[in-house]
């Protein structure tokens, strides 16, 4: 749970990653792009469970590439996803990372499995808080998210932000007396002024 939390801590929105190639536009995805897919089975309720899967741009250190440390460019592809392995119908909690940042933000790079262990890993991401009149704010979470390039730096757009303003991660782990363990953290991916342009 800390290396995913670690990882997200330092994600990145490269405004300027999309270019042009032979003369025609070029939309890259980058930030983050958080999706559903099926998971493993509620072995209570019998029914598959929805995981999230994710994939985003990172500034941190290689954690994949120990022989490349000394031109480490410190910006890396990452994803995290669990996986059910056809061969052993275990379902693996995997971390890819891709060296080099490039056009394919979900492919590419190496693969690890972090643990066997995992049977829920899901992200709720803040959208926006709107302040009340009685006083506080009512956050709007979601499940999903795609900082699309175009979209979000498009100022026309109220509340259209890069990233989420912060992220909740639940995992789950299943011990070797089968019973299930949950946590949840929260933690904040951008406080005024990181990006000053969309507080503008």
């Amino acid at each position: 749970m800390k290396i995913v939390l670690d990882d997200l801590q330092s994600i990145q929105y490269l405004k300027h990653f999309s270019g042009g190639v032979l003369g025609e536009s070029l939309l890259r995805e980058t930030g983050l792009i958080a999706e559903r897919k099926l998971g493993p089975e509620n072995t209570e309720s019998e029914k598959i469970k929805e995981v999230s899967i994710i994939f985003f741009h990172t500034a941190i250190k290689s954690l994949f590439y120990p022989d490349e440390k000394d031109n480490d460019p410190e910006l890396h592809e990452v994803s995290y996803s669990l996986e059910e392995n056809p061969d052993t119908k275990i379902w693996e909690f995997i971390r890819r990372e891709d060296f080099y940042i490039d056009e394919n933000i979900r492919e590419g790079g190496i693969s690890y499995v972090i643990s066997e262990a995992v049977t829920n890993f899901e992200l709720d991401l803040l959208e926006s808080e709107t302040a009340l009149a009685s006083g506080g704010y009512k956050e709007n979470w979601t499940k999903v998210w795609n900082s699309e390039e175009g979209k979000c730096v498009d100022r026309m757009v109220v509340e259209n932000f890069c990233l989420p303003r912060a992220v909740k991660l639940t995992m789950a782990l299943r011990g070797d007396d089968a019973k299930t363990v949950s946590d949840s953290q929260v933690i904040n991916l951008c406080v005024h002024p990181c990006n000053p342009e969309i507080f503008e």
